[in-house]
């Protein structure tokens, strides 16, 4: 039979090792999550600048949740009134499209980028390429633009996000 010393003292060094290990952790997370929330707060300006160019600063606009339009997550307005940067999440063949619609003041869409999605590669994803997404520059509806044949749910997706923005920047006037 063991002692009592032989059983609690790897234990001890165990807790030892873990109270260590959670308080560097605890360190480098505090020292690293404003680096990551400044370069996340960056990305995010750039995509608003990418999707409304003529856009200098943007501020969050408030919207009261019931005249929401489904789809749209954020609302962006240009400090210097050239339109709205809009973030929205839809779903296109899979959950989890996140796009960035700009609308400029005469209601027409002024640039789109797609932030985040989990489309299929190689079939879904050309409903993502910058070519296909030019072509919704200066709309005013998403369906005027034909969607692309074998990537039917990502088009429709791609229309849904823009629709949405366009139609939460018309509420908005």
């Amino acid at each position: 039979m063991k002692n009592s010393k032989d059983i609690t003292a790897p234990i001890i060094v165990l807790v030892c090792i873990c109270l260590v290990a959670s308080f560097l952790l605890a360190g480098v997370y505090q020292i690293t999550s404003p680096i990551i929330a400044e370069h996340e707060e960056a990305a995010a300006n750039e995509a608003k600048k990418a999707v409304l160019p003529n856009g200098d600063t943007f501020e969050e606009v408030a919207i009261d949740p019931e005249k929401l339009v489904p789809g749209v997550t954020n609302v962006y307005k240009a400090a210097n009134g050239v339109g709205y940067a809009i973030s929205t999440n839809v779903k296109g063949m899979y959950a989890g499209l996140k796009i960035m619609v700009g609308v400029n003041s005469n209601g027409e869409v002024s640039g789109v980028n797609v932030l985040a999605n989990e489309e299929t590669a190689g079939i879904g994803s050309k409903a993502m390429d910058p070519a296909y997404l030019e072509k919704y520059i200066g709309v005013k509806s998403a369906d005027t633009v034909d969607g692309i044949s074998g990537a039917t749910y990502s088009s429709k997706g791609v229309k849904t996000a823009i629709n949405a923005a366009l139609a939460m920047a018309s509420e908005l006037k």
